[in-house]
């Protein structure tokens, strides 16, 4: 069985979390397609590194994290109540790329829930004032966004050391 441990995370900082481990996993992917002979980057291993990193791209097509922290801190504030929650992390040293992007996109999606309950609580955050309507909106836009990410994620390819 897995070793797990129980982390404690700002909504913003889960979401500049998962982002950041979906980058790593892409430029992983990317930097060994880009080592690898010519010869074998056209190969059925190459491709399929190629599409798996074309399909981590799409993290710098939704900028998620630095609109959604901005809208959640404006004003130094907390537009999301300084909501917090609990996600439980492998511990694990090695992973493979497959279960690291699971857990990205596992971290992704509970900071989403999160959201999406704070948003659902809305007299009891600042949120409801007129001064957050804006970062509301944002944030609101952005859950899609970043949905749509993790389900591309979740899609992606990850071949093995030998195909």
């Amino acid at each position: 069985m897995a070793k797990a441990k129980m982390i404690d995370y700002a909504i913003t900082d889960a979401l500049d979390s998962g982002r950041s481990q979906l980058e790593e996993l892409r430029d992983e992917v990317r930097e060994v397609f880009d080592n690898m002979p010519e010869s074998l980057q056209g190969g059925d291993r190459g491709q399929r590194l190629e599409e798996c990193a074309s399909t981590l791209d799409e993290v710098d097509n939704v900028m998620f994290c630095d609109e959604l922290s901005d809208s959640a801190r404006s004003d130094g504030n907390d537009a999301l109540g300084g909501r917090r929650f609990q996600f439980n992390t492998s511990t694990k040293k090695r992973m493979s790329r497959r279960d690291r992007c699971d857990e990205a996109t596992n971290l992704l999606r509970a900071a989403l829930d999160e959201i999406q309950q704070a948003l659902d609580e809305d007299d009891k955050l600042p949120l409801s004032e007129q001064r957050y309507a804006d970062a509301r909106d944002e944030i609101e836009s952005n859950v899609d966004e970043i949905e749509a990410l993790c389900d591309a994620a979740e899609g992606a390819d990850f071949p093995g050391m030998y195909g």
